[in-house]
């Protein structure tokens, strides 16, 4: 086995390559990073300093591990996983890890957010040999869609009357939306971070849908929202309730559950079969919830940190 090698600037064959070793381990299905198609191509396209990669070969050149981290152009921040053959995931990842923070280093440094999908104790000592800290944990839930009647009529049915919701409106909503998610998710590691110019990107997604971008209004104010995905080409197709938020000022008026059965309801008129969501591993109150709403966990993701200096 070869030791670990940085991968800054790799031509469309070695992504091909690395491409087709991601593919045969499931590394495609990871979802924190683009590992491959077209995502991934214009991360590893980015300016110097923005994308970071390590690759492990075996006696024959072949990929056996493969490690990558990207900054997202509005966040210092790195973000980074890994994918290895075989059973020495803690020998391999280890080294890959540490190949990859010096890469890092020479990138100007920063911190690092290290995703595991499923991460077993090979992963956990691959993480910790290479100086990286438990940060957070990430659940998926599922539950099949459409819910029943009863449950749709009664969730929506809040104290001060029927939920009501409106879709988004692109040149409209973007100021009253952003300060709704900025406060509501003051707390959040991650997404009290999004700013006109990432909407904006995102708003320019080929899935984005105005029409499943809920919002509920009150006081002549903008109280809540329920943002929608679908992943139609999926089977069963499968909708993501992708973010959703109240207002602080409107919290105990049942708006959480509401927004969410509206968000439910939407995807099920959608064609959607399964719905998804993700939720943060200590946030006991959204699981409960979520929970309540035949929800059942499907995966656990794990997030390990560090931050390295430059050199």
């Amino acid at each position: 086995m070869a030791a670990p090698a940085p991968l800054l600037q790799p031509d469309a064959g070695a992504r091909a390559e690395i491409a087709e070793f991601l593919d045969a381990h499931d590394g495609a299905a990871v979802h924190h990073l683009p590992f491959t198609g077209a995502a991934w191509d214009e991360l590893v396209a980015r300016e110097p300093g923005r994308f970071a990669a390590a690759v492990t070969r075996d006696d024959d050149g072949r990929p056996i591990g493969f490690a990558q981290a990207g900054r997202p152009t509005t966040d210092d921040r790195w973000v980074a996983e890994m994918v290895v053959s075989g059973t020495s995931v803690a020998d391999v990842g280890a080294s890959l890890l540490v190949t990859l923070a010096r890469t890092i280093a020479a990138n100007g440094g920063g911190r690092v957010d290290l995703w595991a999908t499923e991460p077993t104790p090979g992963h956990v000592e691959a993480a910790t040999r290479a100086a990286f800290e438990p940060f957070r944990t990430l659940v998926q839930m599922k539950r099949p869609l459409p819910l029943d009647e009863a449950t749709v009529r009664s969730a929506l049915d809040t104290p001060d009357g029927p939920l009501r919701t409106r879709p988004f409106r692109p040149g409209h909503d973007e100021d009253a939306f952003l300060e709704v998610n900025r406060i509501s998710f003051a707390d959040h590691p991650d997404q009290w971070r999004l700013d006109r110019a990432e909407l904006d990107r995102t708003m320019a997604e080929p899935w984005f849908d105005s029409d499943g971008f809920l919002l509920t209004e009150a006081d002549s104010r903008l109280a809540g929202f329920c943002w929608t995905k679908e992943f139609a080409d999926l089977d069963p197709p499968e909708g993501e309730i992708h973010v959703i938020g109240v207002h602080p000022d409107f919290g105990g008026r049942g708006l959480g559950r509401a927004l969410v059965v509206a968000g439910l309801a939407h995807l099920a008129s959608r064609g959607m079969g399964v719905a998804m969501l993700f939720v943060e591993g200590d946030n006991d109150a959204a699981r409960a919830l979520y929970t309540k709403l035949g929800f059942d966990i499907t995966r656990t993701d794990r997030a390990f940190t560090r931050t390295i200096e430059p050199r």
